[in-house]
């Protein structure tokens, strides 16, 4: 993760992990994510962004650097450790980099 993608603000009423509704321990500071990250060329947008659990956000980013290492070519072996939510983020994090490189 670069460190200018990571902001992390404590957990209160109005801000919660999008991977799981009840976390086992209770978190005590949640990250703000931008699915495309900053340092792909992502906006630092209210669209851009999620709050999510610190482990969520480094797994979505170890998924993330796969994408970019393999080009986006991943097997079901790369993902399949990794929970659905991450999967989801990580890819819709590597079709928005894509979308943005069109452009």
């Amino acid at each position: 993760m670069a460190g200018g993608d990571v902001t992390a603000i404590p957990v209160g009423a109005a801000v919660r992990c999008v991977c799981v509704k009840w976390h086992r321990p209770k978190i005590r500071i949640i990250d703000v994510h931008h699915i495309q990250p900053l340092s792909w060329g992502g906006p630092d947008t209210p669209e851009n962004k999620v709050t999510v659990c610190p482990n969520t956000h480094r797994l979505v980013h170890e998924l993330l650097d796969r994408y970019k290492r393999r080009s986006g070519v991943l097997f079901a072996d790369d993902v399949r450790p990794f929970p659905k939510y991450v999967r989801e983020l990580a890819r819709q994090g590597w079709t928005r980099y894509l979308a943005s490189q069109e452009g």
